[in-house]
């Protein structure tokens, strides 16, 4: 594998984008039987959803669980050394219950809730998965291998140790045959870094599990009956007949569904668009499958198959939600979690990291990282390998990228925060192609208003066949929720855009109410400005991975809580700083995976409900506080980056007015 220059990143950048294909493509029609989906669509060789009435671009646990599950290896510290039960850790970090990321389908119903359940219980993983607790059935359903792609993407051309990686992963929440299947994948995926021959990829995801297991005679008898059938159909008639759903228990078991993939592998070989509308076709767990399959066979094709006979990737632009506990990936796009994970492929790999690059990079072939025309119609948008050139076709037109999850597309909760807020702008570079100007603009929300105010920055001033640098910050209340941004075309101009950055600092203030918009909560309960938790700990934040230095001020009031207070740093529901009021003192406290250390503390009864201004300051390692007259300081160098926020346990707190300043550093 060539770690020089950018083939690395632009092979996982391939399998990314694969998956997330496969996701879109499958998800509209999920569930469905082979013979509904042929009555209704024929062969399914392109995308449904438009069909179907639903959006194309939703979040989905096959995306979110493989983008989010994986950072386990960088959070660790300790990369391909990460211990199996850390990533128990990680999950009870990234998600929150009822909300991100899982199908929450109740104890020993969906397998990933049972896990998680056990996980708040106590019980560290890989037990948390295992059959002995859960049961046969539960433990072998799908969750383990549609999670799992990205661990081989971290292990380019070593499948055995992707296949270990995949194994302690797959662990957290499930065992048996699923966790073969995981293995399976995993492998496949590091394998086709290095290979382009099918046969043999499907050699190496079978050579790292035993002989004798189920996963192993899918394999066997799937790729058997594809070279004595020579028809797709007739072959699933055999899966279906051995397989099928019917010879096994709970609501989506692994097996069937492996047997889905193996069989468009088989018959897709070299083929994308092929192997993809097969196991669409196919049915059962459409999206699941087909990501699976996308990513293997991206990696094995090649970027120029995903859009050749048919284009998967015009239609996305790039774009991924990712709704997690950490609000910074909820808005996020396909180049950027390619690099993200590159980063932990190459610590693992041995091999130097790349130099940082501006956010929005367009570096990789065809990237569009997010940027999408109002109207497709418009704007021609494209990226040969030097830049997003954008050729407008009517005038006006807009080119937008959002910063925050619109609405709520699909059926998956989606919190999250934004990437960009009031206070900060955009630096934009490029190439002037054509024309005089272009207009940067911005689209925010507040709390209670029906639709998003546009504001629009002043004219930059371009020359045709020359280079652009400009810097455009909008003018926007500290109050607001930025939701998108880009650029209007009212002149005629066509640019190639090199780069956008973000720059500026962050700068909130709410003299009143918090929108929710923007803030990622598990209160159980919000009136006005008072925050209530009936039991447990809850959060009320926002803020992303990217904010360094922070000065947070408000005017607090605790009604009756067991523990309540302010958080900054925060890095999801186990890692954070926090400054905490419990009985007669205030603590500065580091929490870490469940362990919470005193930082500094001194003697404070605040009086209830009354008000008194609290400032939490938190500036490289020094970290101070001032709470009614009580001063605190510490130094710790645990956490670097982070969000904002409130925290109460059992029972009832207040804010008043709130300014948050944040230093921003995006990479």
């Amino acid at each position: 594998m060539d770690f020089n220059g950018l083939e690395y990143e632009k092979k996982v950048y391939a399998a990314v984008l694969g998956k997330v294909a496969g996701v879109y493509f499958g998800r509209p029609i999920e569930g469905w039987s082979k013979e509904k989906i042929e009555e209704k669509f024929g062969f399914v060789d392109r995308y449904v959803a438009a069909d179907q009435n639903v959006p194309l671009i939703v979040a989905d646990d096959d995306i979110s669980g493989t983008l989010t599950f994986i950072r386990a290896l960088a959070d660790s510290g300790l990369y391909e050394k990460t211990p199996a039960d850390f990533f128990g850790d990680n999950w009870l970090n990234y998600l929150l219950e009822e909300k991100t990321v899982l199908w929450w389908g109740g104890m020993c119903r969906s397998t990933e809730h049972t896990a998680y359940l056990r996980l708040k219980q106590g019980v560290r993983a890989p037990e948390s998965g295992s059959m002995k607790l859960n049961g046969k059935v539960v433990s072998e359903q799908i969750g383990a291998q549609i999670f799992i792609d990205a661990f081989g993407m971290v292990a380019p051309g070593r499948p055995e140790l992707a296949a270990e990686l995949a194994d302690r992963a797959a662990r957290v929440s499930h065992d048996g045959e699923a966790v073969y299947g995981a293995r399976v994948v995993a492998a496949m995926v590091a394998e086709a870094f290095v290979s382009d021959d099918m046969e043999h990829v499907l050699d190496v995801g079978v050579s790292v599990i035993p002989p004798d297991c189920m996963i192993a005679a899918v394999h066997r008898d799937v790729r058997a009956w594809a070279k004595e059938d020579g028809d797709w159909r007739r072959t699933y008639g055999r899966i279906k007949q051995k397989y099928g759903y019917d010879k096994f228990g709970g609501g989506c078991h692994m097996i069937p569904n492996h047997a889905l993939m193996v069989m468009a592998w088989s018959y897709g070989q070299n083929d994308f668009h092929k192997a993809l509308s097969i196991v669409n076709t196919a049915g059962w767990d459409t999206d699941c499958n087909a990501a699976n399959v996308g990513s293997v066979s991206a990696l094995i094709c090649g970027l120029d198959a995903m859009r050749r006979p048919y284009d998967f990737l015009t239609p996305f632009s790039d774009r991924v939600f990712i709704p997690t506990a950490d609000g910074t990936q909820s808005c996020s796009d396909c180049v950027t979690e390619a690099y993200r994970i590159a980063a932990i492929g190459r610590r693992i790999m041995k091999t130097p990291a790349l130099p940082e690059r501006p956010y929005f990079n367009f570096s990789l072939p065809g990237s569009r990282q997010g940027f999408m025309a109002d109207d497709p119609a418009s704007v021609k948008i494209e990226n040969h390998g030097n830049g997003l050139e954008i050729r407008p076709v009517t005038l006006p037109c807009r080119v937008m990228r959002n910063t925050l999850i619109p609405g709520n597309p699909g059926s998956y909760s989606t919190p999250g925060t934004p990437l960009f807020y009031p206070g900060m702008g955009i630096r934009v570079k490029g190439v002037c192609l054509s024309g005089t100007a272009v207009t940067p603009v911005f689209e925010s929300v507040a709390e209670g208003a029906a639709e998003a105010k546009t504001t629009e920055c002043a004219e930059a001033a371009l020359k045709p066949g020359e280079p652009f640098d400009f810097t455009a910050v909008p003018d926007l209340p500290p109050d607001r929720v930025v939701t998108r941004f880009g650029f209007l075309f009212k002149p005629r101009a066509e640019i190639r855009i090199t780069s956008v950055e973000f720059v500026g600092a962050a700068s909130l203030r709410y003299e009143g109410i918090i929108p929710a918009a923007g803030w990622l909560t598990t209160l159980h309960s919000r009136w006005g400005n008072s925050m209530g938790r009936n039991e447990g700990r809850g959060i009320f934040l926002t803020g992303n991975r990217f904010w360094t230095d922070i000065d947070f001020t408000t005017a607090f009031s605790i009604h009756h809580a067991d523990r309540c207070g302010l958080i900054v740093r925060y890095q999801g529901m186990e890692r954070y700083y926090a400054l905490i009021f419990e009985e007669d003192k205030v603590r500065f406290v580091k929490r870490c995976y469940g362990k919470e250390t005193v930082l500094a503390e001194a003697g404070c009864t605040p009086v209830p409900d009354e008000w008194f201004q609290v400032t939490v300051r938190a500036h490289g390692a020094e970290l101070s506080a001032e709470a009614g007259g009580v001063k605190l300081e510490a130094e710790d160098r645990s956490f670097e980056t982070g969000g904002a926020g409130f925290l109460t346990e059992m029972g009832v707190c207040a804010h008043g007015a709130v300014e948050i300043r944040a230093a921003v550093a995006y990479h």
